[in-house]
Formats: structure tokens, C-alpha cells, sequence
């Protein structure tokens, strides 16, 4: 679907890859630290709630404070109970992040779905450097979520318009039968 030829790949940045530089091997994991630990807002899913993170960089505490807690000193925080912990492996990495009840299964699904385009797009193009394959898979992702919404949106105006079409038929039986009716009720009167 998407062509990424030549896309911001430098040629050192090529002809090293195609020589295979390039690793796929497990690296460390990652974890989206909260507001309290970065200037950036939490990362959000499709629904807007907020996705919480398990890890802190830096290892000190949310107000910044190291208080010698075993959270502190690990650069972790502890997860309260309303939020569960789910492992997400995307291209080789795993991400750690916390989320309400109820959405793990969902995250799950997302993650394999974005790490199969990412797969996707690297089979098409493996001299694509990291940065245009996690754009390229995106772009996927996004371009069949519309074309989803705009099928769902022509069936149900298609059905919309069916209902419409059945309506107008049954009041014109319905007028035809009132008449005939009045006709019968007149000649009988």
C-alpha cells in the first residue's frame, strides 16, 4: 500500500543495513513515565483514557524526593489498584505500561496489530531506517481506521435510506387502504 523508497534513509545509513547491520535482537525494556516524571502529557489510547506508567525515571519519586522506599531506589513506582500492568512486545521490545481494568486484552490486540504492520512494512522496504517504519505502519493503521469509519458510515446511510424507502411504501399502502375504505364507506352510506 505504501511505498517507502528512499524516504530520509541516508546512503551510509543504506549500505550499512544492507550488509546486515542492522539487528533484530531483544532490547531492553521501555516504560512512558507519567507527567509527574516528564513534561510530556500521558500517553493516551484510542478512548482517551490515560494509560499510567509503571516505571519513574531517574529513580526518585513523583514529587522528586528520593525517600531510600524500595520504589526509590529501583525507579519504580508502585501501581495502585485500579490499574493493571500489561507487557507489550512492538518490534523486538518490551514496553511496559499500566492500564484500567478490563483494557488489557484490547492493549494486547493494538500492539500485535501495530508490530504486524511494522513487519509489513519492513518486508517491503528493509533499507527503511526505524523512524520511516513506525511513520509508514502508522499511516497504515490510520488510513484503514478511516476507511473502516467510512464504510460503516456508507452502510448505515445505505441503511438509513432503505428504511426510509420501506417507510414511504408502507404509507403510500396505508393511504390506498384508507381510501378504498372511505369508498366502501361511502357507497355503503
Amino acid at each position: 500500500m505504501f511505498a517507502g523508497y528512499g524516504t530520509g534513509t541516508k546512503p551510509a545509513e543504506r549500505d550499512r543495513i544492507a550488509v546486515g547491520a542492522r539487528r533484530r535482537t531483544a532490547r531492553p525494556e521501555r516504560s512512558v513515565a507519567p507527567r509527574e516524571c516528564r513534561a510530556a502529557d500521558p500517553v493516551r489510547e484510542a478512548t482517551g483514557r490515560a494509560l499510567q506508567a509503571v516505571q519513574y525515571t531517574g529513580g526518585s519519586t513523583p514529587a522528586g524526593r528520593r525517600d531510600g522506599s524500595a520504589a526509590a531506589q529501583h525507579g519504580t513506582q508502585r501501581v495502585t489498584e485500579k490499574f493493571e500492568t500489561v507487557r507489550l512486545r512492538i518490534l523486538g521490545e518490551d514496553h511496559t505500561i499500566a492500564c484500567e481494568p478490563g483494557d488489557r486484552e484490547v492493549l494486547k490486540s493494538a500492539a500485535s496489530l501495530l508490530d504486524e504492520q511494522i513487519e509489513n512494512v519492513q518486508h517491503a522496504d528493509p533499507l527503511l531506517d526505524t523512524t520511516n517504519v513506525f511513520m509508514l505502519a502508522a499511516l497504515r493503521l490510520a488510513t484503514n481506521l478511516l476507511q473502516s469509519q467510512r464504510d460503516k458510515d456508507s452502510s448505515a446511510t445505505e441503511t438509513i435510506d432503505s428504511v426510509r424507502s420501506v417507510r414511504r411504501r408502507v404509507e403510500r399502502r396505508l393511504e390506498k387502504a384508507a381510501a378504498a375504505e372511505g369508498a366502501k364507506a361511502q357507497a355503503a352510506g
